[in-house]
């Protein structure tokens, strides 16, 4: 399979550089693109130019003073463009590499156009564009990004497998919530526990969970993980996948999900979209950006969403709201100010905690339709997130940058569920023996987040080198009333017969039983060298330094008080990384990667069990084709996890189950992936996943995965009189998979199975102008009856056949 992806990747190469890539088969900067860079001072219209095209534009300041910028609007290519925009400045430019220019005065003397011509060592160097931003590139991928090191990288230039699911991916699939991108993401697995907006658990990469989330690379506690946060916010959504400790800290050797929100745009842009769907869903959304002062120092961006549904689910219902606002000030030439916020509201109503039950009492698999709801009607959950921001960014006159990211979340996660899976086993002839769960959860979370960091090149032995560092610190509040768990006393939550079982169920009366108090403290510094001993040599290597301080307790009337304490201190976490450019665009790379994830577990004598430590080896090939815009890699990773908890039939002083610290959970694979353009307007990205696991006895992943996965999305915009209209289409694949319980009443076990099948979807989009387009989307086509998750407490059938049509206008 490896080699099969690296034929196809070189023969693409080869057949599209034969064919469509003829005209540029040298640079790649031939490309023909549609820019709106109208007439305005020049600095602001180079930086427009910039993100647009993904340049990188060096100049020195002075250069542009006083000069407005000639308007570039229509089809041009990258060099045209450029052209255009300096006509009449008497300027100049030159690449100096295939993304990278430099704007030059001819007339200066001693001209150097490849080291920004005409400066002094104390002029100052501006660069605009930084390749990062997906939006308006209609890539499937990216140019740089940061996740994995804290470096701009390419992907190319990182040694560790990592992937994007752009803005236009997530547009053209209609991905419409986090949950719905991760479930899509290359090498992620989402085993969907339930039928609530509470699906935090459920992720896997490598045959772990994920439990590290991030947004703007600004680690979010595990406390407010939601996969229900909107996309419409968002610019693209980032994926590192093994262990990453070196920007994450504490954790698991999974993978980490970086969300990065949309920026100000530097010229004015507006959209409205509406969409219907199937289960009588509706969703508006709007998104304004541009100029707020007239040079364009000021800028800002508003982004706002509503939608309300049923589903496929009896019973059920969901709404949500999103709104996002940032403003952006450049202070100077050097320096910019962000601040801004986000608003992010959803409720369900008879929704479950779990799906249902996966068993009979004598065994036998219980099978309910898709649509069966074993909620209670008064089952709820009202999730409620605000976000504050504030950045500052300066950018020294040796190239080097500093950044300061300030942040503070406030949750409420308001949960009250009855539902039932397997507290107690129906008859599968009666109908009688199963009883209700029964559970409130009203818990405020709060998390105030400081980070910074400063990144820039030194010279040593005659070459350039980059270096990294940062320190990062955050502390999590969360003090709530408990309610009883599971049962109530004096509740009867029996139910009589499950097949004719219709939701109505009274409400338990709930009195707090005791009081959660929760706060967790981390501080962390950390820093990365990129060394260059060659032209095509690199060598990455990190460290991080990370104090972690859990102080809180439990107090439920069934079991507690009882402490819930944590504290390490000074644990170090290393990376290093090399990768070597065989040619200007194949690549070989290895790394190392470790984490550790702290636990309040107790042994027999009353410790706390060391935290479990995870390591990810990996080496790899990786390619970037046609001036970056597609990329492809092939990853061989060993994962192995130590000090992981396994109960041994004793208690601890307090009382509670005592675990012992066992090792050697291990687990290989391969991962490939193409993402970007393989022809001019055709996108894809395609993954495929392989993962094998050794896990000794007791280690518990309480859910079946698959060993196999191959997930795949493209899209093409027809030529000539066609091109109107874009067509595309995925599929998703996953091997069989299954999961074995063992209880008390059932002693021997008893398997749940989920053959392997295939997903397959549709999308049609045609543009009636340039501002008005409407788009079809298709899911399951072929109303594939698949279980999305076989876990330890019940089924969750996957999405039945469904579909959506969106009209957007764009001014």
């Amino acid at each position: 399979m490896a080699t099969a992806l690296v034929a196809l990747a070189a023969s693409v190469h080869t057949v599209a550089g034969q064919q469509a890539w003829a005209q540029q088969a040298t640079t790649g900067r031939l490309q023909p693109g549609t820019y709106n860079i109208p007439s305005q001072p020049l600095s602001s219209a180079l930086v427009s130019f910039a993100r647009a095209s993904g340049l990188k534009i060096a100049y020195p300041a002075m250069l542009t003073e006083g000069k407005t910028s000639s308007a570039a609007v229509g089809p041009y290519t990258r060099p045209g463009a450029l052209q255009q925009i300096l006509s009449g400045s008497g300027l100049s430019y030159s690449f100096t590499g295939d993304n990278a220019v430099t704007v030059f005065d001819p007339r200066q003397a001693n001209t150097d156009a490849g080291s920004a011509a005409g400066t002094t060592a104390l002029e100052t160097i501006v660069v605009a564009g930084d390749g990062v931003l997906t939006e308006n590139t209609g890539s499937y991928t990216t140019q740089s990004m940061s996740t994995a090191t804290g470096l701009a990288l390419s992907i190319r230039e990182t040694p560790q497998s990592v992937s994007v699911v752009s803005r236009q991916r997530i547009e053209d699939q209609n991905l419409s919530n986090v949950e719905e991108v991760v479930a899509n993401s290359p090498g992620i697995i989402f085993k969907k526990k339930g039928i609530a907006d509470d699906n935090d658990k459920g992720l896997f990469a490598r045959g772990l969970e994920i439990e590290n989330f991030q947004v703007d690379g600004v680690n979010v506690s595990k406390n407010l993980n939601s996969l229900s946060l909107d996309t419409e916010i968002y610019d693209r959504i980032e994926i590192i996948r093994g262990a990453s400790g070196l920007l994450s800290g504490a954790g698991s050797p999974s993978a980490t999900i970086d969300l990065v929100r949309k920026r100000p745009t530097d010229d004015f842009q507006a959209s409205v979209e509406g969409t219907v769907g199937s289960w009588n869903t509706y969703r508006s959304s709007f998104d304004v950006g541009g100029p707020l002062s007239e040079d364009g120092g000021l800028r800002g961006r508003a982004v706002g969403v509503l939608q309300d549904g049923e589903s496929y689910i009896d019973r059920l219902t969901q709404k949500s709201q999103a709104l996002y606002g940032i403003l952006e000030a450049d202070i100077g030439d050097s320096s910019m100010l962000t601040i801004g916020g986000e608003y992010q509201n959803k409720e369900c109503r008879a929704c479950g905690y779990f799906g249902a039950p996966a068993y009979f009492s004598d065994g036998t698999p219980a099978t309910f339709d898709r649509s069966f709801n074993s909620a209670t009607n008064w089952s709820r959950q009202d999730r409620t997130r605000y976000n504050g921001f504030v950045s500052f960014d300066h950018e020294f006159e040796n190239d080097w940058k500093f950044n300061a990211t300030a942040s503070y979340t406030y949750e409420d996660n308001d949960r009250t569920y009855g539902w039932f899976s397997r507290n107690g086993y129906a008859d599968k002839d009666t109908g009688a023996g199963s009883s209700l769960w029964v559970a409130r959860w009203p818990i405020v979370t709060k998390q105030a987040s400081l980070d910074a960091k400063i990144s820039g090149p030194v010279e040593l032995l005659g070459r350039e080198h980059d270096l990294m560092f940062g320190v990062n610190a955050s502390r999590t509040r969360a003090d709530y009333d408990m309610y009883p768990l599971w049962s109530v006393p004096g509740f009867d939550a029996t139910i009589p017969d499950i097949f004719n079982w219709n939701g109505v169920f009274a409400e338990p009366e709930w009195e707090t039983t005791g009081l959660r108090e929760y706060t967790l403290t981390q501080y962390s510094a950390y820093g990365a060298a990129r060394l260059k001993p060659t032209d095509d040599l690199s060598v990455i290597l990190g460290s991080r330094f990370t104090w972690y301080d859990q102080d809180s307790t439990y107090d439920y009337i069934a079991w507690g008080p009882y402490p819930d304490s944590i504290k390490e201190s000074g644990v170090w976490v290393p990376y290093a990384g090399v990768v070597y450019d065989l040619t200007d665009t194949l690549s070989v790379y290895g790394s190392y990667t470790s984490i550790f994830s702290p636990q309040s577990v107790m042994d027999v004598a009353g410790h706390t069990l060391a935290p479990v430590t995870g390591d990810t080896y990996e080496v790899g090939v990786k390619a970037a084709f046609f001036d970056e815009r597609l990329n492809a890699s092939v990853a061989l990773f060993r994962t192995k996890q130590d000090n992981y908890a396994v109960a041994d039939g004793n208690l601890t002083p307090t009382g509670d189950d005592a675990y012992v610290a066992a090792n050697g959970a291990v687990i290989r694979g391969i991962e490939l992936e193409l993402s970007g353009e393989i022809l001019p307007d055709w996108q894809m990205q395609a993954s495929f996943t392989h993962t094998s696991t050794e896990l000794p006895a007791g280690f518990n992943i309480v859910v079946g995965l698959p060993q196999n996965t191959l997930k795949l999305f493209t899209s093409y915009r027809l030529p000539g009189e066609w091109d109107k209209l874009t067509i595309g289409g995925g599929a998703r694949f996953e091997s069989s998979s299954s999961f074995t319980q063992k209880n008390g009443t059932f002693p021997d076990g008893v398997t749940t199975k989920q053959d392997a099948f295939w997903v397959v979807d549709l999308m049609a989009k045609y543009d009636f102008s340039d501002n008005v387009s409407a788009k079809l989307n298709v899911r399951n086509l072929f109303d594939k009856k698949y279980y999305s998750s076989t876990n330890i407490y019940s089924n969750v059938w996957g999405d039945p056949l469904n579909a959506s049509l969106s009209l957007s206008y764009k001014f």
